[in-house]
């Protein structure tokens, strides 16, 4: 008996250890949004959250999140965190080609969250332009054009700070 929290409930599957997280979570769990590509985590398509950290479903054996915590896009798309990044992305006309979403979605609110202080930093504007260049090459389908992306992230971090802070 293997048990995780999956978008926020606690829950116990019977699949054999050695399964791979993303075809529990498709085929057994009927979350579809968390799509099977490459099958060797590279292309982002299978991306979860794992203790808040985003990781390929695909690379990861089922036994190894006894106990974690897992968020999929299913979840993810009812936060408010996701409304920043979708307006963002509709505002500068970002359209993930649909194999990304959970890769786009989810990491750009990590990187968000992880890249607070430059966001709301004047003098930092290098580093975040910086990590913003990092972030961009460690995402592997490039279906939104560099500079319309890096402007999204920029547009959803202003929301996420307007939302939280009212500045």
């Amino acid at each position: 008996m293997i048990r995780f929290i999956l978008n926020g409930q606690q829950i116990e599957i019977t699949s054999s250890p050695n399964q791979r997280l993303i075809k529990v979570l498709r085929n057994e769990l009927n979350l579809c949004k968390t799509k099977f590509r490459c099958g060797n985590g590279r292309c982002g398509s299978c991306t979860i959250l794992l203790n808040k950290k985003p990781v390929p479903a695909c690379i990861i054996p089922v036994y190894t999140v006894q106990d974690c915590e897992i968020t999929t896009m299913e979840a993810f798309v009812k936060t408010p965190e996701y409304e920043d990044i979708k307006s963002a992305f509709e505002f500068t006309g970002a359209t993930p080609c649909g194999f990304c979403d959970s890769d786009k979605y989810l990491g750009t609110s990590i990187f968000i969250d992880t890249n607070a202080y430059y966001f709301s930093s004047r003098e930092d504007s290098k580093k975040l332009l910086q990590k913003l260049e990092e972030f961009y090459k460690s995402t592997f389908c490039k279906c939104i054009e560099k500079n319309t992306f890096l402007k999204s992230i920029i547009i959803a971090a202003k929301k996420r700070q307007e939302r939280l802070h009212g500045k």
